[in-house]
């Protein structure tokens, strides 16, 4: 592999990281949120069914 393609590949390999790891923080903070909004009852059901579906979709994509 040539110089400038492992670079590349150093370079993309990094935005990945941090990319998913910036993802994984974002949704740990926003179902702290969510909990210290609704706490536990049928109301934190309802988003989490509701917030499923398009979710999954977004994940087969």
């Amino acid at each position: 592999m040539s110089k400038v393609k492992e670079e590349n590949f150093q370079r993309a390999t990094a935005v990945v990281m941090v990319t998913l790891f910036l993802s994984r923080i974002l949704g740990f903070v926003r179902e702290m949120i969510i909990a210290k909004i609704y706490g536990r009852g049928i109301e934190t059901d309802a988003f989490f069914a509701a917030f499923t579906i398009p979710d999954m979709m977004f994940d087969y994509l």
